[in-house]
C-alpha cells in the first residue's frame, strides 16, 4: 500500500513538471530520512505544481484535503496541539547541491487512515545530513532566543535607568523653578507693598456718604452693581486658556453708585462732583510697547489730574518694568493705577514675560500668548467696564469687545506714520513682491506723499515677502483699527509731515499723535526697569559730544562673529564710546582675547538695560549708532542727536529712511554688503568698516554739522510739540475731550433708553 502511495506521489510530480512543459533535474523518489520521533516527512513537491495536482493528490489519501493552504493570516506553518511540523518545498537541483529547505505548508501528525506513522531506518546519508542539519538550526534558533531576551532585558534595564535620570532631573527643575517663582513673588510682594503705600486705591471722598448715598447703594443689588476696583494682587485671575476665572481676592472699591450714577461719571460722594474718565490700557508683551504706552497714560493723567484715570493693564513681570514710572506719577498726585493678569502658560520660564527678556528661539511663544489674552481680556473688560480702552495693534479683538460693552476702543501705535503708511501701501501690491521674488529690483513705495521710496526686498518686513504671524492678522488688525474710536500714534507732526496729513486721510476715523511721549526727562533714569546708572557717571567723565552711544535694543541680536566684529571696529575708530549689549549675549564669549583690557580707558559695555533717555540727554554723548527701532529715532530726534543707521529687522530698514533720505538727521554706517532683515541671510560687516565709520561720523566736516543742526532743530520742535498749546499737547487734550463727550452721550443714549 505504501508503495502505491509512493508511485502515485511520483506519478503525479513528473506529470506536473511534463504539463508544464519543464524538465525536471532529478528523477525517481524524493529521499526519506529517518525524523526524530513525533516528526512526519513531508514529500518533495515541486513548485510548479498546479492546484488540480494537489486535488489529486488529496483524493488519492496522500496528504489532506485544504492541507496546502495556511490557515486564517498565518504566513508560515504553525503545529496545531499535539502536531509537530516538517514540511518543504521541492527545489530542482544537483544531486551534489546543498539547498535549504523552504516551508509550504502544514501536515497533521496523523495519517489520514489516523494511524500513528511509522519511523523508518536512515538508509541515504543526505537524509542523516537534513537530520543533523535540522537538529544544528534548532539548537541555534534556541540560543538566538536567549540572546533575544537577554537583550531585551537589557534594553529594558537601560530605558528604566535613562526614565529615572530624567524624572530626577526635571525634579530638580521643578524645585528651581518653583524657587524662582517664590523669589519673583517675594520680590513683586515687596514692590506691590511699596506702591501701595503711595498709590491708595480708595478715594477719601468714599468715606463720607449721605445718608440717602447709602440707601441706593444698599438698595442697588449686588448683581447689578458696576464694579469700579482696583486689583492690587498678580493672582487676582487664575486658570489658564479660556477657563480663567476673574476672582475678587483682593479690592478696594472705587464707586460703589447705581448703574446710572456710575455711567454718567456721577461719583459716589457727598460733593456730588463728577468721577474721573476712567482710561485702560493693554500693551504688548514688549518693552518697546509697554513703555511708551506707560508714558502715555501717564501724561494723560497729568494733563487732567481731577478728570482722568489711567490705568496699565499688565501682566506680573512687565508690571515690575513700569513701577517706578508709575510711583513717580502717583507721587506727583496723578491718577495711575496697576491692574495685573497673570501672562498665559505658553512653556516659558516664571518672569519670562516680554520680548526683550525671552531667548530667540522661543520668540514665538510670546506671540501665542498674544492669542491667548483674548479671553482673558474679554473677562477682564466685561468686569470692571472702564469708560474707554486703548489697546496695542496686536489686540485687534478689543474693538469687538469694547463695543460689547459700549465704549470707545483706541488703538495705540508705538511705530510711527512714515512706516506704517509704507506697509500699508506694500501690503496692497504684496501679491506682485511675494511673485517678483527677494531678487528682484528695489521696489517703488506706492502712493507716499513727497519723494520717492525705494526699499529692496530684502530689506522689507518678512510679513510682505512670507506668510507670516502678522500676515494672516492684517486684515483683523486693519478692520479692527478702522472700526475703533481712532489710532494714538506716539510721533509730532513735524517730523513726519506729510505723513501725518495722508494718514488722517486714509487710515482712522481719528488720529491722534501725541509724541514724543518721553518727554520731559524728568523720569528718565529709571524708565522701563532698573538701568546700569553707573554708565551716566562715566560719562561725565568725558569729553562734550565725543562719546557714540551704540545699541541695538532689547530683541534683535547678532551673531557672535558679527558682535566680535563690532567690537573690533568700535576700538579701531579710537573714539570713545558707551555700547549696551542686550543680557542674552553678555557671556563675553565674543569678545576677542584682550580686548576688554585695550579699550577700558576709553570704552564703556553695559550689559542688560541702559537709562538710554538719561544717556542720550547727556552732554558728552555725540551720536547714536541704532538699529532703527522707532522710540531710538524718535528719542534721537528729541534729543537732538545725528545717528548713524544699522537697521536690523521689521520696519526699522523703512524708519532708516525717514532718517536718512526725509528728515535727514542720519547717515547709513555701512553700504558695502548685503543687508537683509533675516539677520542670518545678511552679511557680516566688517570691523574696518565699523571703525572708518564711526570715526569720519565723530570727526565732524559739513555733512556732519548739516544732520547735527537738523537734529537740533528736530529736537527744539518736538520740545514744542509737547509744550502748552504744541500740535501734541493739543492732539493729547483733543484725546481726553473726545472720549469725554463719547462717554456722555453714551449715558445720554442710556438714560433714553
Amino acid at each position: 500500500m505504501a508503495k502505491d502511495k509512493t508511485a502515485a506521489l511520483e506519478h503525479a510530480k513528473k506529470g506536473a513538471t511534463k504539463g508544464k512543459g519543464k524538465k525536471t533535474s532529478r528523477s525517481g523518489s524524493s529521499s526519506r530520512s529517518g525524523l526524530p520521533r513525533g516528526w512526519v516527512q513531508g514529500d518533495w513537491i515541486q513548485s510548479t505544481i498546479e492546484l488540480d495536482d494537489l486535488r489529486d493528490l488529496a483524493k488519492s489519501g496522500l496528504i489532506e484535503h485544504g492541507s496546502w493552504r495556511l490557515p486564517g493570516d498565518k504566513t508560515e506553518p504553525q503545529p496545531e496541539e499535539g502536531e509537530c511540523v516538517l514540511l518543504a518545498t521541492h527545489v530542482d537541483r544537483d544531486d551534489d547541491e546543498d539547498v535549504p529547505l523552504r516551508p509550504m505548508g502544514r501536515r497533521s501528525r496523523k495519517t489520514p487512515t489516523g494511524k500513528a506513522p511509522q519511523s523508518t531506518s536512515v538508509t541515504e546519508p543526505k537524509s542523516c545530513e537534513l537530520g543533523a542539519r535540522f537538529a544544528d538550526l534548532e539548537q541555534k534558533q534556541i540560543q538566538l532566543n536567549l540572546d533575544l531576551e537577554l537583550a531585551k532585558t537589557n534594553l529594558k534595564k537601560a530605558k528604566d535607568e535613562a526614565v529615572e535620570t530624567m524624572n530626577q532631573a526635571l525634579a530638580q527643575k521643578d524645585l528651581d523653578l518653583a524657587a524662582a517663582q517664590k523669589a519673583a513673588e517675594e520680590k513683586t510682594a515687596l514692590a506691590d507693598q511699596k506702591l501701595a503705600s503711595r498709590c491708595p486705591v480708595v478715594h477719601t471722598t468714599h468715606a463720607r456718604r449721605t445718608p440717602a448715598k447709602e440707601k441706593l447703594a444698599r438698595s442697588t443689588p449686588a448683581t447689578t452693581r458696576p464694579c469700579r476696583e482696583m486689583i492690587t494682587n498678580s493672582g487676582d485671575i487664575h486658570g489658564s486658556g479660556s477657563d480663567r476665572e476673574i476672582l475678587s481676592t483682593q479690592r478696594s472699591s472705587y464707586s460703589t453708585s447705581s448703574p446710572m450714577e456710575a455711567a454718567a461719571g456721577v461719583s459716589a460722594g457727598s460733593d456730588g462732583g463728577r468721577r474721573p474718565l476712567r482710561v485702560f490700557f493693554l500693551p504688548f508683551f514688549a518693552r518697546g510697547h509697554l513703555i511708551p504706552m506707560t508714558d502715555l497714560a501717564c501724561r494723560m493723567a497729568a494733563a487732567r489730574p481731577a478728570e482722568v484715570e489711567a490705568t496699565m493693564v499688565v501682566t506680573p513681570a512687565n508690571a515690575t518694568l513700569i513701577a517706578t514710572t508709575v510711583t513717580r506719577a502717583v507721587d506727583a498726585g496723578h491718577a495711575v493705577r496697576l491692574l495685573r493678569y497673570p501672562f498665559p502658560d505658553v512653556g516659558l520660564e516664571s518672569g519670562v514675560e516680554c520680548l526683550g527678556t525671552v531667548a530667540q528661539h522661543d520668540a514665538w511663544r510670546v506671540f501665542r500668548a498674544v492669542d491667548l489674552s483674548q479671553p482673558i481680556h474679554e473677562k477682564l473688560l466685561l468686569e470692571h467696564r472702564p469708560d474707554a480702552v486703548v489697546a496695542d495693534v496686536p489686540f485687534w479683538w478689543v474693538t469687538d469687545i469694547a463695543a460689547k460693552i459700549g465704549v470707545p476702543r483706541l488703538t495705540f501705535h508705538p511705530v510711527g506714520i512714515f512706516a506704517q503708511l509704507a506697509m500699508n501701501n506694500l501690503y496692497a501690491i504684496r501679491s506682485d513682491i511675494i511673485r517678483d521674488g527677494v531678487a528682484a529690483p528695489s521696489v517703488i513705495v506706492p502712493g507716499m506723499p513727497g519723494k520717492e521710496i525705494a526699499i529692496p526686498p530684502s530689506e522689507l518686513p518678512e510679513f510682505l515677502l512670507q506668510d507670516a504671524v502678522l500676515s494672516m492678522e492684517w486684515d483683523n488688525i486693519k478692520a479692527a483699527q478702522l472700526a475703533g474710536f481712532g489710532v494714538i500714534v506716539n510721533t509730532f507732526a513735524d517730523l513726519e509731515k506729510p505723513y501725518c496729513d495722508e494718514y488722517r486721510r486714509v487710515d482712522a476715523r481719528r488720529a491722534y499723535f501725541v509724541g514724543p511721549v518721553s518727554l520731559p526727562l524728568d523720569s528718565a533714569v529709571h524708565r522701563g526697569g532698573d538701568g546700569n546708572v553707573d554708565c551716566l557717571e562715566w560719562l561725565s567723565t568725558k569729553p562734550s559730544r565725543s562719546v557714540v552711544y551704540a545699541c541695538f535694543g532689547s530683541w534683535a541680536c547678532f551673531s557672535t562673529r558679527q558682535i566680535r566684529e563690532l567690537a573690533l571696529g568700535l576700538e579701531a575708530s579710537n573714539k570713545p564710546f558707551l555700547w549696551v549689549v542686550r543680557s542674552e549675549d553678555s557671556d563675553g564669549l565674543w569678545a576677542p582675547e584682550g580686548w576688554e583690557q585695550r579699550v577700558a580707558d576709553r570704552g564703556m559695555v553695559v550689559r542688560g538695560w541702559a537709562p538710554q533717555l538719561a544717556v542720550l540727554a547727556h552732554p558728552s554723548v555725540g551720536a547714536f549708532l541704532t538699529h532703527c527701532g522707532w522710540n531710538s529715532v524718535l528719542e534721537a530726534a528729541s534729543a537732538g542727536l545725528p545717528v548713524l543707521t544699522w537697521p536690523l529687522v521689521f520696519e526699522q530698514f523703512i524708519n532708516e529712511r525717514l532718517v536718512t533720505e526725509v528728515a535727514t538727521f542720519g547717515a547709513r554706517l555701512w553700504d558695502g554688503g548685503k543687508r537683509n532683515v533675516r539677520v542670518e541671510d545678511a552679511d557680516t560687516v566688517p570691523a574696518e568698516a565699523i571703525g572708518r565709520a564711526v570715526a569720519g561720523f565723530m570727526e565732524g566736516g559739513e555733512r556732519w554739522e548739516k544732520m547735527r543742526a537738523r537734529a537740533w532743530e528736530l529736537a527744539e520742535r518736538a520740545r514744542a510739540a509737547v509744550s502748552e498749546n504744541g500740535s501734541s499737547w493739543r492732539d493729547l487734550h483733543r484725546v481726553i475731550d473726545d472720549l469725554t463727550e463719547a462717554n456722555a452721550s453714551r449715558v445720554h443714549s442710556n438714560g433714553d433708553s
